[in-house]
């Protein structure tokens, strides 16, 4: 076995383990399990999803950048919005959410039968997402700085990945409770400006040293889980059985 094909394995078992270390916890949390083969069926659409994510950031983010050099102060703001809000956050969590749909949606709902299902389901599409940017940034740093990654990907990036994704499949919930799937798209902006600021305090931690981004960063993390834990005690409260019609 060559040295390259043991780093490809190295990656990949990096990359995933800590996606289901955390899915393994948060299926924990579901009292009437779902099929085994539709989460892993929708971990592999969230991995896809994370493909297709890349494939249309690559081109849209140099071309938003071209753009941007070309503009004056101003237009560089505007532009740096739209890069961070549509071509990154937006983006991602709308391929999470067509991952749920292609896996669960379109071969049949019927073990889709409890509110509680929308959020494990999200959150295994979140999880298969991380699963793939781990590989990808393992795959790209120094050796030295692996350990240093698999910590923060770990404790921070994967699990951000999960809680947002679990936020909107509690909108998901609501949105066929009450019969309006508006609620699915306003879950969808909500977790959209979670995601955005989640990345502008990454992005101040990497260029300033100050202990307050840090801080931010962990209080932001908090609040998110304990929202995620509302939805969850939400969702098994909803009584009687999702009644769904496509």
């Amino acid at each position: 076995m060559s040295y390259l094909t043991i780093e490809y394995i190295s990656f990949t078992i990096l990359g995933v383990l800590p996606s289901l270390i955390w899915l393994f916890y948060f299926l924990d949390k579901d009292n009437d399990p779902e099929p085994k083969i539709r989460i892993l069926l929708v971990f592999i659409f969230g991995v896809l999803g994370a493909f297709l994510a890349a494939s249309i950031q690559a081109p849209t983010r140099e071309f938003l950048h071209s753009v941007s050099t070309e503009g004056g102060r101003n237009l560089s703001i505007f532009i740096s919005f739209v890069d961070s809000f549509f071509a990154v956050a937006f983006l991602e969590e709308t391929v999470k959410l067509l991952a749920v749909l292609l896996g669960v949606f379109l071969l049949g709902v019927r073990e889709l039968d409890e509110p509680v299902d929308f959020i494990i389901y999200m959150i295994t599409a979140g999880l298969g997402f991380a699963a793939l940017e781990n590989y990808i940034y393992f795959s790209r740093v120094p050796t030295e700085m692996i350990a240093e990654l698999v910590l923060l990907r770990f404790a921070i990036t994967t699990l951000f990945h999960a809680i947002v994704a679990g936020i909107l499949g509690y909108f998901m919930a609501l949105s066929i409770r009450v019969m309006k799937p508006l609620f699915i798209f306003l879950g969808l902006i909500v977790v959209t400006f979670f995601h955005t600021l989640y990345n502008v305090l990454i992005e101040f931690m990497a260029i300033s040293e100050n202990i307050i981004y840090p801080i931010f960063l962990l209080l932001f993390l908090l609040v998110l889980t304990m929202l995620l834990l509302r939805g969850f005690k939400e969702t098994k409260r909803m009584k009687g059985i999702c009644e769904i019609n496509l």
